[in-house]
């Protein structure tokens, strides 16, 4: 279950306000962009505002999480919500977002925080890159024409747009200046300045800014443990991402288990360990291990000084 709340989200007051407003009043745009650094809550931003359009009984300006819709939305199959996403051709086929429909939600429960990388471990596209395809236009006329089930208003979330192709962006381009009735394109781009620019000139856009030191260093904590130090250490460095902030602790929590291990083979080599330094170097030459190339420049300087007294070491890894 995808439980979602604005309250939820870190920071972004004024989107949250603006956007409560626009359902409240029943003045939503059929066609509005939520744009910004990556790793800030954007996408979730976009998912709490699709359920609270939703929402039959909105509470305190938020979705209420038990009416019908809002019990689909939580279990990401709402019949008038559907999604666009950057995918790939595993052959020559034609190929639609639906089909990887079941990567994108354990995507979307993964985290609150979502970047292009992060998506791209789910889908594991290889050396392909992924896009928004020229036949996913046809879908999307498709579906935002069907009337809605039981809602108001069919959403489109597409999540970033500055993937798509040109002949998609264009049919897009018709929807947006001849809209469907009670329908909403809900935009989420990490780089507008990608997006067609005739289409990103005729929709609204709504800023998200970057987020505080302090708000980035609070959802490592909750959501990685870590104390609050350190915490604050990544956050600096982070630029007001949480994708960014997790990112730099995943780099930095690789470096010390490398610098850990030239340590021992660096003692080994000192203590002329031959024996359990040969253990070693053929456990870390067989094995899956990605070593970063200037670890790997220091073990073949270890080889070479060792290759010198050992003949054994010469045959083996010259």
């Amino acid at each position: 279950m995808i439980k979602m709340k604005f309250s939820d989200i870190k920071g972004h007051d004024d989107v949250k306000r603006r956007l409560r407003d626009m359902a409240d009043s029943d003045r939503i745009p059929h066609a509005l962009l939520l744009e910004g650094e990556v790793g800030i809550g954007k996408l979730q931003m976009a998912l709490t505002f699709a359920q609270y359009v939703h929402c039959e009984h909105r509470v305190g300006g938020e979705p209420c999480g038990k009416c019908p819709s809002c019990l689909q939305h939580q279990s990401n199959n709402h019949p008038d919500l559907f999604y666009v996403f950057p995918i790939f051709k595993k052959a020559s086929e034609t190929v639609f977002c639906d089909e990887y429909i079941t990567e994108w939600n354990e995507f979307l429960a993964h985290s609150r925080y979502h970047s292009f990388e992060d998506w791209l471990g789910f889908l594991n596209p290889g050396t392909k890159q992924p896009v928004i395809y020229n036949s996913e236009g046809s879908q999307i006329i498709h579906k935002i024409s069907v009337k809605s089930y039981s809602s108001r208003y069919k959403i489109m979330i597409m999540w970033l747009p500055e993937k798509m192709k040109e002949e998609c962006a264009n049919r897009l381009l018709k929807m947006i200046e001849e809209p469907y009735e009670n329908t909403v394109l809900l935009f989420v781009s990490n780089k507008p300045n990608e997006i067609l620019p005739t289409i990103y000139s005729r929709i609204q856009r709504v800023g998200m800014k970057r987020l505080s030191d302090s708000l980035v260093a609070e959802c490592l904590t909750q959501s990685l443990a870590v104390d609050s130090q350190t915490a604050m250490s990544f956050a600096a460095l982070s630029e007001g991402s949480v994708t960014k902030a997790m990112g730099l602790m995943d780099s930095a929590a690789d470096n010390a288990m490398f610098l850990d291990m030239f340590k021992q083979l660096t003692r080994m080599a000192y203590l002329r360990d031959v024996r359990v330094l040969d253990i070693s170097l053929r456990t870390y030459h067989s094995s899956d291990i990605w070593i970063p190339r200037s670890l790997h420049s220091c073990l073949l300087l270890l080889l070479h000084w060792l290759c010198r007294s050992s003949h054994r070491f010469r045959s083996r890894y010259s």
